[in-house]
């Protein structure tokens, strides 16, 4: 269990509420979708998907 009231959280009742709320209200997919963090050096939402102009 994470202490999130220590460091590097520091969070107080009502930070954690929300955090603990919006957890359980995550999907699986969202919840694995928070593992990634994707690089990219552009807003284009074609190229961050892997498309390419050749399908």
């Amino acid at each position: 269990m994470v202490d999130l009231k220590a460091n590097p959280f520091y969070l107080d009742d009502e930070a954690i509420a929300w955090v603990e709320e919006t957890k359980n209200q995550m999907t699986l997919e969202e919840k694995i979708g928070q593992l990634f963090c994707p690089v990219g050096f552009t807003t284009d939402r074609d190229v961050l998907k892997g498309k390419t102009s050749e399908g």
